[in-house]
């Protein structure tokens, strides 16, 4: 009997299996559809004929000035994207009606993506490319940004689109705080003035470009801060910087300009360089589990469960591009950095060509982000849950203990299919004593000795090892489903939700 599933989980399945880069230019791509519709149906201000031919200008520059600068500068690209950013760009600069207004369009979108190249820090660019550019074609007096997308037909579909890309990165904190900020100054000094209550809430978003900026501009994630308290602030700050005129005898300050602002401002807490990470090692450490170690560059910081982009340039790369988001599986401490996956013999070109690294090799690194990290106090007794190759923050943080010479109260609930998909389990039995590591595995596919559980992880199995997991901090990674499953088992148990932390698993990213 086949089980029926429900769209909501068809829907979050398909943003799981999506590469972040492939699902913001699928959403910004569906904007654009049913802007074209709408258009047709005279529903929007600018005709279908217009907004095709700005779709050809922008897409068609994009994608030839990532192409030309990569060859230039001899710098791997993104194409995916410079499209992105000229997809956005398209829906901040209305669609011209003379051939010089198109001109201007094709240059303003070169010149973004070349912000990347030129705008940079130790090959890391600082501000949000497209946000940059308009700002200064309005400066130049050529032109200026519209923000035509805030259109009240085009609501949904901005809901729609744009949550999906925020639930993917899971950055629905920072988004909410920036909304949550923007919305009451827009209001207050709205009253101030003797605004409508109805009228200024309708504004703000049906005409106003606050969701666009936050869904598709402000989680940009090369200027966003790492942490999550972090990016509340960033979201705040730009709310109120994007709403406000209280500088208005100083400065006008446009949504672009507001968040330029804000991505100056948290300059200093995102990771100021690429890091270009030579290869040392490739080694198979679980059945098509792989490890591959890379010599660790000077000053490279980070902390114990933290994430970072990983860049594999390589011919011929299928739709996901070549960018994935791993944890680091290392310590801050060691000399070295790991990166563990999964890659099965039937892969992604990305996967194949990461099996395929030889010693020598580079893979480009950026994008350090990350609040899966263990309280500071050592004292506090933790419960930690993995699912398969979800244990590599745990990797790290039980090695980064070890060093530190710490000892805790830890238990790792370890669930694998078979004994031989099992990662470090080496490891976490040499810092059992050590450290105080408890570790138990589970095993939902092979049958084992009386020193493995059998099954799934559930309420019984932790009853049988611990009396005390109301007491524990639980931190829980692993693939979406599974992380939903262990989080409904806490709960039940009576463990408190603010106890419970979730990865954000960005190897599905």
């Amino acid at each position: 009997m086949r089980t029926l599933v429900s769209p909501y989980h068809l829907i979050h399945a398909f943003i799981d299996k999506t590469t972040m880069y492939m699902l913001v230019l699928y959403m910004l791509s569906a904007l654009a559809a049913f802007s074209l519709l709408f258009g047709a149906l005279g529903l929007v201000a600018f005709s279908v004929g217009s907004q095709l031919l700005s779709l050809v200008v922008v897409v068609t520059a994009a994608f030839a000035s990532s192409v030309l600068l990569a060859l230039i500068t001899k710098v791997p690209a993104n194409h995916h994207s410079s499209v992105i950013t000229g997809l956005i760009i398209f829906f901040l600069i209305t669609p011209g009606s003379t051939v010089t207004e198109y001109v201007i369009l094709a240059g303003t979108i070169a010149f973004a993506i070349a912000t990347k190249y030129i705008f940079v820090y130790r090959k890391q660019h600082i501000f949000n490319a497209a946000a940059l550019a308009v700002f200064l074609l309005s400066l130049s007096g050529l032109g200026a940004a519209a923000w035509w997308v805030a259109t009240p037909w085009l609501f949904i579909p901005l809901v729609i689109t744009g949550l999906a890309v925020v639930v993917k990165i899971r950055r629905l904190a920072m988004v909410g705080s920036f909304l949550l900020v923007g919305f009451l100054v827009f209001m207050l000094e709205g009253l101030y003035y003797g605004d409508d209550v109805v009228v200024g809430t309708t504004t703000f978003f049906l005409s106003y470009p606050a969701l666009f900026l936050g869904f598709f501009m402000l989680t940009e994630p090369f200027t966003m801060p790492p942490t999550r308290t972090s990016q509340m602030w960033y979201g705040a700050l730009v709310g109120l910087l994007s709403t406000t005129s209280i500088f208005k005898p100083l400065v006008t300050l446009s949504p672009e300009l507001a968040l330029l602002i804000g991505n100056l401002a948290v300059y200093p807490l995102t990771l100021k360089r690429k890091l270009y990470l030579e290869v040392m090692a490739v080694e198979t450490i679980a059945h098509n589990i792989y490890e591959i170690i890379f010599k660790k560059p000077d000053g490279m910081k980070f902390e114990a469960g933290q994430y970072l982009e990983w860049m594999v340039p390589h011919t011929k790369a299928d739709t996901r591009g070549v960018r994935r988001y791993f944890t680091i599986a290392s310590s801050p401490t060691e000399d070295v950095v790991r990166v563990a996956l999964k890659i099965p013999e039937v892969s992604s070109t990305y996967k194949t060509q990461l099996r395929a690294l030889k010693a020598g090799d580079v893979v480009i690194a950026s994008q350090l982000a990350g609040d899966f990290i263990l309280p500071k106090d050592t004292n506090q007794k933790i419960g930690l849950i993995a699912g398969g190759i979800g244990v590599t923050p745990f990797r790290s943080q039980l090695q980064h203990i070890n060093d530190k010479d710490e000892v805790r109260d830890v238990v790792l609930f370890y669930g694998n299919n078979t004994i031989a998909e099992i990662a470090y389990g080496e490891l976490f039995a040499k810092l059992g004593s050590k450290i105080g590591l408890k570790t138990v595995h589970v095993l939902a596919k092979e049958s084992a000795s009386s020193d493995y559980e059998t099954g799934y992880f559930s309420a019984d199995i932790v009853k049988r090892h611990l009396s005390d997991y109301a007491e524990r901090v639980w931190y829980i990674s692993g693939p979406p489903p599974m992380v939903r499953s262990a989080e409904s088992v806490l709960r039940s148990l009576g463990v408190l939700r603010k106890n419970i932390k979730k990865d954000f698993f960005p190897g599905l990213a």
